[in-house]
């Protein structure tokens, strides 16, 4: 499959492109629909794991909310992450707020693309405090992301879940590139690029996850000011901060990556 379109500019994909990537990773459709998070991370069956699905959301009826217990919630709770229950989702209205969410994706075609062809399970956390976000992804769960949603009394809880989502999918679909191509060479990977994001020093390949992540949802928040006046006002904030982010990042890139792709990413931070 050819991959140099992910690459090309941010959400410079065909809407499709995405599902046509993930079939490249599984053997059959058959292990996309059984695909959960607690089944695929230890390689057995997963009775302490239930799935709700939300398939009057997306439509495709792909994406699916995972609630996992046992020995299951402890591998991520040791992580920090902190799940949340069935009772924790009703109180913050989850299913109401993910729909509305859903309906700002919509609304940008590589974005929603990405979010149903890649995100097959989806794990709720507790952020820890108010107005605060947390979300998660593991290379080594191709189809999996955790994201937190913001309480009913906190401000703009719609574009902060989609952006949690939006985040994660992205990291998921970068990973599945990098399987194809690798976005840094091995002489690299002593060398430190600072992350605006994480306000730290990260590997070349961390440093380059960023990039493709803020870049794109630049761009997402910049077409949802244009499409939805409501949210026009987070929308314009984040696309700023974002742009100022990246142009931090740029100071500090001073070395372009090696790879043919790692150079496309590092041109996106002039964009």
């Amino acid at each position: 499959m050819n991959i140099s379109p992910f690459l090309s500019g941010p959400c410079s994909w065909h809407w499709l492109a995405p599902a046509r990537l993930r079939r490249h990773a599984i053997e059959s459709q058959s292990e996309w629909k059984n695909y959960s998070t607690a089944k695929y991370s230890t390689c057995s069956s997963s009775p302490n794991s239930c799935r709700d699905r939300f398939a009057e959301i997306l439509g495709e009826g792909s994406l699916q909310v995972e609630m996992l217990s046992g020995l299951h919630a402890d591998k991520w709770e040791s992580l920090g992450l902190e799940l949340a229950n069935e009772r924790e989702l009703r109180q913050m209205r989850f299913a109401e707020t993910l729909i509305q969410a859903c309906h700002l994706l919509r609304c940008v075609l590589p974005i929603y693309g990405t979010v149903i062809g890649l995100c097959r399970c989806l794990h709720v956390l507790l952020p820890g405090q108010e107005d605060t976000d947390v979300s998660y992804s593991h290379p080594d769960l191709p189809f999996s992301i955790f994201v937190s949603c913001p309480a009913t009394n906190e401000r703009n809880r719609i574009e902060r879940l989609a952006e949690n989502i939006v985040h994660e999918a992205l990291h998921l679909q970068l990973s599945l590139v990098e399987r194809r191509h690798s976005l840094s060479c091995e002489d690299t990977s002593k060398q430190k690029f600072f992350s605006p994001w994480k306000q730290s020093e990260r590997d070349l390949r961390g440093f380059l996850h960023g990039v493709y992540v803020f870049a794109n949802l630049r761009y997402f928040w910049n077409q949802i000011s244009s499409a939805i006046p409501k949210s026009s006002t987070f929308a314009q904030g984040r696309t700023e901060e974002i742009t100022h982010e990246l142009g931090v990042a740029a100071q500090h890139a001073s070395e372009l990556p090696p790879t043919i792709f790692g150079r496309k990413l590092s041109s996106w931070l002039s964009a």
